[in-house]
């Protein structure tokens, strides 16, 4: 293996890492590519990257901040983008040594987890990445798209994107209260999605009741698809009023293409099941701080007991966990423990039990969690139960 330096980016290096952007993302000429590097990078984000002896770029991770409400707490997080190395030094598994410094610093400046959107997920699983949210995927004709007729009561009005950030928020936010490890979206998200969604041809439209907005579409007219990028809804008949209006543009857009929330059951009322779509991984998480996630956990009241609980991780070795949890009057006492585990599992399965993904059930019938006492399986099935997650961000 290649012996690599790998150190936080400055100004100087910029440019390089702005090269590789072009080579493995969007192209230079590109508006996301301009705004990223010239608005977006090193002002709100960091950079780790691995140059070798001679000081040519290899590899990079950018490191984009956002605070996720995750358990009943809004935590900080980091979105991993731009994982890419530089085309000569591929094949020589310089992946681990860049991950491997980036979550050191992260938990050391208390980040507990991470947040990853990989293109071939076979490059983070090794890394103990574990998917924790899935979408549903719709992709068909746009004349199939069986939608009913709305309500004449429903308002659609197509607004300027960048005049409606208060509806946009506030219909978000009251959103989410229904959804689990989720985004949560203040001034600085919002102007940044706005400004590179309205430059990239995003349209949006809000439904209102009379003179109250009851969810939003942004989407967009590639001349081929009617591409939905977001829909919120706070009632059943605002969704079908805007998959009614997506059918309209039926002269204009050959196709329809949607990844909906999962659990969308839209596809219920289709007439040709050929178009039902499915449901697709979406978005990858890791926890880098067992300990961390554990002792800022609150439980249900009526939660009591004790157990010892090994979580293992073959990546950062201070994250290996041995720890006895003590839950009474909703307070979840963690201390090392040095006897034997009543449940054991590595930090992918961890993962996707903290983020709510998955229960301990399901992922100790799949093999991924080994159970050794039913108390104590009921207990951390009490402090981690199943939830409804929410991710639409992409960068």
């Amino acid at each position: 293996m290649t012996e690599m330096n790998y150190h936080l980016i400055n100004e100087s290096k910029l440019q390089e890492i702005a090269d590789l952007w072009d080579y493995c993302f969007e192209k230079k000429e590109e508006f996301f590519h301009q705004w990223y590097f010239n608005e977006y990078c090193l002002k709100q984000n960091q950079i780790v990257a691995g140059f070798d002896d001679e000081g040519r770029l290899a590899n990079m991770v950018h490191l984009n901040p956002y605070r996720l409400s995750i358990r009943g707490k809004q935590t900080e997080t980091m979105y991993l983008v731009g994982v890419a190395t530089e085309s000569v030094f591929r094949g020589r598994r310089l992946t681990r040594g860049l991950l491997e410094l980036t979550l050191a610093i992260l938990r050391a400046k208390g980040i507990n987890s991470v947040l990853l959107m990989p293109e071939h997920a076979g490059v983070y699983l090794p890394y103990q990445f574990a998917f924790t949210y899935f979408r549903h995927r719709y992709n068909m004709p746009l004349s199939e798209l069986n939608a009913p007729v709305p309500e004449d009561a429903l308002r659609l009005e197509r607004v300027n994107i960048g005049e409606c950030k208060a509806i946009f928020a506030d219909l978000y936010s009251r959103q989410m209260l229904a959804k689990h490890a989720f985004v949560c979206r203040g001034e600085r998200e919002w102007n940044n999605f706005l400004t590179v969604f309205s430059q990239e041809k995003g349209e949006a439209v809000i439904a209102y009741l009379g003179n109250n907005p009851l969810g939003y579409m942004f989407y967009q007219r590639t001349g081929v698809a009617f591409r939905v990028h977001e829909l919120i809804y706070l009632e059943h008949e605002v969704k079908w009023s805007f998959l009614h209006y997506a059918k309209q543009h039926v002269a204009q857009c050959q196709n329809f293409e949607w990844l909906a929330g999962e659990g969308d059951l839209s596809h219920l009322q289709f007439t040709n099941q050929k178009y039902a779509g499915c449901l697709q991984p979406f978005a990858m998480s890791r926890v880098i701080n067992v300990a961390g996630v554990l002792a800022d956990l609150k439980a249900d009241g009526d939660l009591r007991g004790s157990f010892v609980l090994l979580v293992t991780d073959k990546l950062l070795k201070a994250n290996n966990s041995l720890l006895s949890l003590n839950v009474e009057n909703g307070v979840v006492e963690v201390k090392p423990a040095f006897e034997l585990p009543d449940v054991e599992m590595d930090v992918a399965a961890f993962t996707q039990l903290f983020f709510g993904q998955f229960s301990l059930n399901e992922l100790a019938a799949e093999g991924l969690a080994t159970v050794c006492s039913k108390p104590a399986a009921d207990l951390l099935a009490g402090l981690f139960p199943k939830c409804k997650n929410y991710l639409n961000e992409y960068y």
